[in-house]
């Protein structure tokens, strides 16, 4: 995924006490970009053999970044 054109970070991390939950971090240089991997061969397949090992489906939370003063 990281090289992905526009894929800026792109980090999966364990939740502490929870070793069946996950954070995935990603940061797209845009919309489009995040729109374009998300229509990928290797997206698509994905998406179509998660519900054998998800639990429930993906909480999506999109935040702005916004610089630290």
């Amino acid at each position: 995924m990281r090289a992905e054109e526009g894929c800026l970070q792109y980090d999966l991390h364990r939740v502490v006490d929870d070793p069946d939950r996950f954070v995935l971090v990603e940061l797209w240089s845009s919309r489009e970009a995040l729109a374009a991997h998300d229509v990928t061969a290797h997206m698509v397949a994905a998406d179509a053999t998660s519900p054998a090992f998800r639990a429930g489906a993906a909480q999506v939370i999109e935040v702005e970044a916004e610089p630290v003063a």
